[in-house]
């Protein structure tokens, strides 16, 4: 078992690649301990006991470096770098660490990254500034299984050719509009497994090339009439939501029937469509339901309502024959009173 890493531990292994000291119980790197390593690819210190920010003089490889590996330490926050290097590392494993946030900047030195995977760690906020504050050629990102409550999209926007993201068990709620707008490039998407109640009509919006979609084991009890509106067949994963089977349903059996896509989404509500697939509801004697419910709450249901609302429209017409009656008695009188001044004219002539 190696504990400690010393200073100068490498100095004559000049032609070193890679360095393997998973599952050791490693607590403690010293700061010149990768001195004379110009030509390492991979470093592998997963599943030891690190916890602290110092974990050696990294730029002596900083041009050669391609996968890194801290997965299974203590790591609240990324090590401390000198800002004057940039990486050549590809490849960055953070998961199963402590980390709660990843804070602006915080890899700003691995610019050539392509791979991040931050999952099982106690994340709550993704600053959008993590690589810096340009755009990023990060083309894999996952997040799972964090304390994320809504998408990251102020660091979508930078990632414009990323491919995948996982999103998978986190507390995320909603799936804002246009989340995704800058990922023109994206083709597989998790978000399963998280409280999401509301979905966007815009929410895929710039999902020109998405493959797999999963959002399966969440709230959702519908989606927006055109959510899937123009969007050919792609792997759509619904299952395990609280699916309401109402008319606004009809479109989406319409999509999966018009890409022969198969799917495992079931009725919950109402009761008499529980547990049917999506596919097989007859959605035309739903809306027709609807329809005249609709019609029928013009009129009151309740039996005195109705009573008293059939005296409410013969009281109504007796005010019209009212109106009407003393309009008349009114139209007689001036007439009445213009034949009388016409009559002496009459006599006199």
């Amino acid at each position: 078992m190696i504990t400690v890493i010393h200073s100068y531990a490498f100095t004559f292994n000049n032609d070193l690649n890679v360095i393997l000291l998973a599952d050791n119980g490693l607590q403690t790197i010293e700061e010149m301990a990768f001195t004379g390593v110009t030509e390492l690819r991979t470093l592998n210190l997963s599943y030891n006991s690190i916890m602290g920010t110092n974990l050696g003089n990294w730029e002596e490889f900083h041009t050669s470096i391609e996968t890194i590996s801290l997965s299974g330490n203590g790591l609240r926050q990324m090590p401390t770098l000198n800002p004057n290097y940039k990486f050549s590392c590809k490849y960055l494993s953070l998961e199963h660490n402590h980390f709660e946030a990843l804070d602006k900047f915080a890899l700003a030195a691995f610019e050539n990254l392509t791979l991040l995977n931050v999952e099982n760690n106690s994340l709550s906020t993704v600053d959008g500034d993590l690589f810096g504050e340009g755009t990023h050629d990060l083309v894999m990102l996952y997040l799972s299984r964090n304390h994320l409550t809504s998408v990251p999209v102020s660091l979508l926007a930078r990632l414009p050719k990323l491919l995948n993201l996982s999103l998978s068990f986190n507390r995320i709620a909603t799936l804002p509009s246009k989340a995704f707008v800058k990922n023109n490039r994206l083709r597989w998407i998790q978000l399963d497994h998280n409280i999401i109640t509301i979905v966007h009509v815009m929410s895929l919006k710039g999902l020109d090339n998405i493959l797999h979609f999963n959002i399966e084991h969440n709230l959702l009890t519908g989606l927006p009439e055109t959510f899937l509106k123009g969007r050919h067949g792609f792997d759509l994963i619904l299952k395990d939501n609280m699916w309401s089977c109402d008319c606004a349903m009809k479109s989406l059996q319409e999509w999966f029937l018009k890409n022969a896509i198969e799917n495992d989404v079931q009725c919950q509500i109402p009761a008499e469509y529980q547990g049917q697939n999506v596919t097989d509801v007859n959605f035309e004697e739903i809306c027709e339901k609807e329809e005249e419910s609709t019609a029928t709450e013009e009129i009151p249901t309740n039996p005195m309502l109705r009573i008293n609302f059939r005296y409410f429209l013969i009281g109504g017409g007796v005010v019209v024959l009212l109106i009407l009656n003393v309009a008349a008695v009114s139209f007689v009188r001036k007439l009445r009173t213009q034949t009388d001044r016409v009559t002496p004219l009459c006599k006199k002539n």
